[in-house]
């Protein structure tokens, strides 16, 4: 177990954790960080007591130059944590390499850092505290009415820096402007998993023809 307390003594920084939490608990899905229970006071404080990630983040995972296979594997299970997301009605709005973590053992996906995680119907009122880089153009606008497409820029960030301009046409309806996106982390798997399906279905067809 790890415990996380809140980034400062403020009353705002305890509040964002209790949020976390409640928008946490009760998550269950194998790519997504398990979250246990708050506690009002451990040896450092109030926290979140949540599972240990013997892991690294993709940033140090990519370092170690992974085959094509894996990354695409690594990415599907990244977009299948934030499907299962936006079906509840969850807005991470800090997807970054930083809080994708992949295990030692298995190389499995962990989404991390629900901090500034909101559901659709209520983005609550707060500083800016997403990373800018990662940002959606109204996530950094501080709009009111972020949606899941906020998650689909950032993800379109990170699948360019794990796959560079493989998958540029994906990519690029991630970042185009909000109309123009992926509706939600669904829409953009289906989209991924149908571009790499035609390789797979032609070589199909060429064995069978030169049999």
């Amino acid at each position: 177990f790890i415990i996380k307390t809140p980034k400062d003594a403020s009353g705002q920084s305890l509040a964002m954790l209790r949020r976390e939490y409640e928008l946490s608990i009760g998550r269950q899905h194998p790519n997504v960080v398990n979250v246990f229970t708050f506690e009002e006071s451990t040896v450092v404080g109030p926290g979140i007591v949540m599972e240990y990630v013997d892991g690294r983040t993709l940033t140090d995972f990519l370092a170690e130059n992974p085959s094509q296979a894996m990354r695409r594997r690594v990415f599907e299970q990244l977009l299948q944590a934030v499907a299962y997301i936006h079906r509840s009605g969850i807005v991470h709005n800090d997807i970054k390499p930083e809080n994708i973590l992949i295990t030692r053992a298995d190389n499995d996906v962990r989404l991390i850092d629900f901090g500034l995680a909101d559901d659709d119907a209520h983005y609550l009122a707060r500083t800016l505290g997403c990373t800018p880089a990662y940002a959606s153009p109204e996530l950094l606008e501080q709009a009111k009415d972020i949606d899941a497409r906020s998650d689909i820029y950032s993800l379109g960030v990170v699948m360019q820096e794990i796959f560079g301009n493989r998958h540029k046409r994906i990519a690029g309806r991630c970042l185009a402007k909000r109309e123009k996106r992926y509706a939600n982390a669904e829409q953009l798997l289906a989209a991924f998993r149908h571009r790499n399906r035609p390789a797979i279905l032609l070589l199909s067809v060429r064995l069978t023809f030169t049999q």
